[in-house]
């Protein structure tokens, strides 16, 4: 319920600190990355980061949630900008793309970005993948209190009610075994 879908559902996430510890152990921030001057930052090339920053072979992205460059001395936000308006914005003096006032859009090979000559460093910041579970001895990234609600919400659209106090005692141990 907090982490966006694959069909662009609006998500929550960021609604506020206490929301957003929730995938708290799912947030890296990326530094660093180049675009070399073909001002396109590829889906590899964030999925290595990714795994480097993680320690997690598997790891891949979710999302995007920010991105910032970096001149040296200061950080700038990068801008999503609609493919139909990039056109507009370079004619116009107020938003033309500059090494301070970049936007970038979504290619199929990752994000391009404007003004592409750029060779500053960008932060990218994302949502990694959750590790799908496939034996009892693999770790959930989530803390016991997200894993309970996981295991509530399994239950409830499976049809067991979770009022019964003997259930959710087992869904508790169920959670402590697991952290454990």
């Amino acid at each position: 319920r907090l982490l966006p879908d694959t069909q662009g559902a609006l998500s929550n996430f960021d609604m506020d600190a206490n929301v957003i510890a929730n995938i708290q152990p799912l947030i890296y921030s990326l530094a660093a990355l180049n675009m070399a001057g073909t001002g396109i930052i590829t889906r590899a090339a964030i999925d290595a980061a990714l795994v480097s920053a993680s320690s997690d072979v598997d790891a891949t992205y979710l999302r995007v949630i920010a991105i910032g460059v970096d001149d040296g001395t200061n950080k700038y936000p990068v801008r999503y900008a609609k493919h139909n308006n990039i056109w507009a914005y370079q004619k116009n003096s107020y938003k033309v793309p500059t090494a301070t006032n970049p936007y970038y859009s979504i290619v199929a090979s990752g994000f391009q970005f404007y003004p592409t000559d750029v060779t500053l460093d960008l932060t990218i910041t994302v949502i990694k993948n959750p590790k799908i579970l496939v034996s009892t001895s693999d770790e959930f990234e989530f803390s016991d209190y997200v894993v309970y609600n996981i295991i509530s919400i399994a239950l409830k659209l499976a049809g067991v009610s979770t009022r019964d106090e003997e259930m959710l005692q087992d869904v508790r141990l169920a959670g402590l075994q697991i952290s454990q």
